[in-house]
């Protein structure tokens, strides 16, 4: 998911979309240690940014990023940043003045509330729904053909959509009368290659 789509499927079609977050690029996430953007408190209101040490920023930029959401460039004095004990936390620059990039306010507080609420116990109970329902996806595709429609007209295809359902739910019930173990969940052959840890 992404904070584009966090926003517009809540404002232009009132869908609060569950599920995990694209993970924290920055250097800082992948060490696990260091500040990164969340460890920075924003006030959109004074358009200022507050770091963990206490400093607060001196610049506020809007722009456009590539990938056409607006975003803000924030920087803080050289002056601040070049004396602080947390630099090696903040910065890998020795000379330079910490910078943050971050999405516009309704994405960036869209994000924070997703990646918060992804680390709770309510979340992982309503995610598990989604390995159900990829399973009858993959299994009505591989076993019933359902990707592509067998015929024109959205009457016909309603009928198909409703007779291959059908079929699915007596493949279920065969397997369960049969005591058939369910497959295992399959490995693409990239990660195959992969060596087994365990």
């Amino acid at each position: 998911m992404t904070a584009q789509a966090l926003v517009t499927s809540q404002q232009q079609h009132q869908i609060d979309l569950l599920g995990p977050l694209v993970a924290d690029a920055s250097w800082q996430a992948k060490a696990g240690k260091g500040f990164g953007a969340n460890d920075f408190q924003i006030d959109w209101q004074r358009q200022q940014a507050t770091c963990p040490a206490g400093k607060v920023s001196s610049n506020w930029q809007p722009a456009q990023a590539s990938y056409g959401l607006p975003i803000v460039h924030i920087l803080f004095l050289k002056q601040d940043c070049c004396v602080c004990p947390s630099r090696a936390d903040c910065t890998k620059a020795k000379t330079q003045r910490r910078t943050l990039t971050i999405n516009a306010q309704p994405y960036y507080e869209a994000m924070q509330s997703a990646r918060a609420r992804q680390e709770t116990e309510e979340f992982k109970e309503q995610y598990k729904a989604r390995a159900g329902i990829e399973g009858t996806i993959s299994q009505s595709v591989r076993a019933l053909e359902m990707r592509t429609a067998r015929y024109r007209g959205l009457v016909k295809t309603k009928f198909q959509h409703c007779v291959t359902a059908a079929a699915l739910n007596l493949l279920r019930l065969e397997a369960w009368w049969q005591e058939r173990p369910r497959a295992k969940t399959r490995l693409s052959p990239f990660l195959a290659l992969a060596p087994q840890t365990g």
